[in-house]
This record gives structure tokens, sequence and C-alpha cells, in this order.
């Protein structure tokens, strides 16, 4: 009688051990589901579209100034984006990176001072690059999905070549307008992003950086710059 009660014991403990065990485990109609956006650095890649913006906003407008006159021939085209960041949680991080903006071309016209007497014409290309540190928010959702914005700065740097048949009377236009130039501008950006899993993520995103303000001549002008892309990036997990 004392075996078969220890054998009913013994089987009630080891059924109850087994439930425990297996509830534990997510069942068909409870899917296990990974935290989402996880801490750690991440890389990525954009592509997409995007466009330098003239003062007025509009793209194939007139650039006028006293001396200098740009008329867009093309201003919009393919960009390229590469980033590093950091989460430091679900919802905020810090992400570096760097921009290839299309090649703007302008067909020019050089006045004299007052803006009557026509120089000279010829033609301007823009090779522009940015190097930004911007800040990250995103609102994550149990799905995947997220939403997020940054915000920051951006190192503009823009090569202008200036050619043409130009008169001899307007050599210091080509000294302030042809070459390299720098400024620093704030960039805002939005968009969307969905994790595939704990390592890869895609999302779409807007990015807008402001223009600088054109001095009378328009020999340091920064056109506004804004792009779609879409983008992949990979998450290097730490938990």
């Amino acid at each position: 009688m004392e075996n078969t009660f220890k054998k009913i014991v013994g089987l009630i403990l080891s059924g109850w051990v087994s439930s425990s065990v297996y509830a534990s485990y997510p069942t068909v109609d409870e899917p296990f589901t990974e935290p989402q956006y996880h801490t750690g650095f991440y890389i990525g890649g954009q592509w997409g579209r995007g466009a330098l913006r003239l003062e007025n906003g509009d793209e194939q407008d007139t650039l006028t100034g006293n001396i200098l006159q740009l008329q867009a021939s093309k201003t919009h085209g393919m960009v390229g984006r590469l980033d590093l960041g950091f989460n430091a949680n679900e919802y905020f991080g810090v992400e570096l990176g760097g921009t290839r903006w299309p090649q703007g071309h302008y067909n020019e016209s050089v006045f004299d001072p007052f803006g009557v007497v026509l120089l000279g014409t010829g033609r301007a290309k823009v090779n522009t690059y940015d190097l930004d540190l911007l800040a990250k928010v995103t609102l994550p959702f149990n799905n995947g999905l997220g939403i997020f914005t940054k915000f920051g700065g951006a190192e503009v740097v823009s090569n202008t070549n200036l050619t043409g048949a130009l008169s001899s009377f307007t050599p210091f236009v080509y000294r302030q307008a042809n070459g390299r130039d720098y400024s620093l501008r704030p960039e805002v950006a939005a968009g969307v992003s969905y994790e595939f899993n704990l390592n890869w993520q895609m999302a779409l995103e807007y990015d807008y950086i402001f223009g600088r303000k054109n001095n009378s001549l328009n020999t340091n002008y920064q056109p506004d710059l804004h792009s779609w892309t879409l983008g992949i990036q990979y998450n290097f997990v730490t938990w």
C-alpha cells in the first residue's frame, strides 16, 4: 500500500512539473514575440531621390542677385547615404551619417553691380556632400513597426565649377563663387521603420537640410536640400 501511495504522489508531482514547464513556452494561440528596437550600435545605407531647392522653393526657378543670376537646369537626381548609430534604448539614439546629393546644373548670367548690363554668361556645376550628427527619437510598436524623427546639424560641402565665356571685368565673381564652400546648417528628418528580426530593419525616410540665405551677389548661396530614401539597417544587438 505504501509503495502504491508513493507511485501516485510521484505521478502527480511529475505531471505538475511537466505542465508548468509546458506553460512557460508559447502555444499556437500565443506566439512568441521578441522585444523590438534593442540597445546597441547599428549601420545602415539609404538610397533614393533628392533635390536642391533654390530660395523660393522651386527647383527649376531663377536665383536672382545684383551681379550673379542662376537659372536651374537640373537640380534633382539620386541620393546615397551611409550612417552609423547607437540606440541607447528603444526610444532614443544618436546617428552619424554622410550623404551624397545630386549634382546641380545652372545657367549663369553675370551683370554689372547695378544689375543692368550683361557682362557674360556661362554654366555652373555644383557637387554637394554633407556630414551630419543627429539625435533620433523612435516610437516603437509591438508588431515591429515604428515611427521616428531625427534632428541635429549638418556640415555641408559644396564644390562649384563655373565655366563659360565671361567678361574679363568679372574675375572677382569667380574668386567668390568658384571653388569649395562649407556651411553648418540645421537638419530634420522623419520616417517609418519595420524590424524584420533582431538584426535587420528597413525604413522609409524624408530628410531636409535648411539652406543658407544669399548675399547680394549670390556668390555663396546654399540651396535647401531634401530627399526621400529607402534604407536597410543592421543592428548589433547587445540585449
